[in-house]
């Protein structure tokens, strides 16, 4: 046993290193990573980047060409709507499950002070912060499901490293019209309307999916 942790523990630091480096940006939709200079970079053994690179594309986070190598995965627009249905999917499926009872004064509170830094951010156009409590509040909701396989769920599909590309290159005018998104959601949870919660979801959702195809850059989720 001790010999199978050895092991794979480079692999998975590898993995998870990639996997940041992604969702922060280091590493963008479309680049190619090279073997030699991951290595370097992450501080592990070619195999150890090998297999993580392997565990990458199976979970669809980078794509493996033969001749070519990895590159990160760039969605086409087919693939953008189909992230967004997953997502909104998984997000009706979240609020059913938190409010089957009524909310924990503690989740409240946490979303209650998530909202208040929504705000702030919007009020300055913050656009990496808006979307990063928006992140912290669908988050919340999924915990709140109490559904061990929704979670692993979501994290196996890497849903959030998809919806950085969905979010790059968007482009928002109205922050008011976002806000406004979240704050009736918000209402409507607090209030444990499972119905009005979930047909904001959604419209939000089709309305991200219109965007998309008129190509004119997906809004703030």
């Amino acid at each position: 046993m001790p010999t199978v942790k050895a092991t794979t523990e480079p692999v998975n630091r590898a993995v998870h290193e990639i996997q940041e480096r992604i969702r922060t940006g280091q590493y963008v939709p479309g680049q190619r990573l090279i073997e030699p200079d991951l290595v370097n970079e992450l501080g592990v053994k070619r195999g150890s980047v090998r297999e993580a690179l392997r565990i990458l594309a199976g979970d669809g986070v980078i794509t493996l060409v033969a001749q070519k190598g990895a590159h990160v995965r760039k969605l086409d627009s087919v693939e953008l709507v189909e992230v967004i249905q997953l997502i909104t999917g998984l997000l009706n499926l979240s609020i059913e499950l938190a409010l089957q009872r009524p909310l924990r004064k503690k989740v409240r509170d946490e979303l209650n002070a998530i909202m208040v830094a929504m705000r702030r951010v919007a009020k300055v156009g913050a656009i990496d912060r808006f979307h990063m409590e928006a992140a912290r509040y669908h988050q919340l909701l999924r915990e709140s499901a109490n559904n061990k396989l929704l979670l692993q769920m979501y994290d196996k599909l890497h849903t959030d490293l998809l919806l950085k590309q969905l979010r790059a290159g968007s482009v928002v005018t109205d922050w008011k019209k976002y806000l406004v998104h979240f704050e009736k959601l918000h209402e409507a949870l607090l209030a444990g309307k499972v119905n009005v919660a979930r047909r904001l979801v959604n419209a939000h959702g089709r309305e991200l999916i219109d965007m998309t195809q008129r190509e004119a850059g997906p809004g703030a989720w």
